[in-house]
């Protein structure tokens, strides 16, 4: 099993997710910080489905974070 630990720092939508999609394609499970946007991620899920065939799914925590701000936490991994 392969892993990879990564910061999301706010990719949304002006990152690129095709490369960031061509880089976790090679892990088998990924875990990712700083996550603001929960839409992205799915859109990224979907994206890894359908590159490798795989049936890619998100698990992440609750919001944590004080006041106004708030993130996740979450572990990207090939569903079987």
């Amino acid at each position: 099993m392969q892993l990879l630990r990564g910061n999301y720092n706010g990719w949304g939508s002006k990152k690129n997710l095709d490369s960031v999609v061509a880089v976790i394609n090679r892990f088998d499970l990924v875990a990712v910080e700083e996550v603001m946007d929960l839409e992205t991620v799915e859109k990224l899920a979907d994206k890894l489905s359908a590159l490798s065939g795989d049936n890619w799914g998100q698990l992440g925590s609750r919001a944590v974070g004080r006041g106004s701000y708030k993130e996740y936490r979450l572990g990207v991994e090939v569903w079987t």
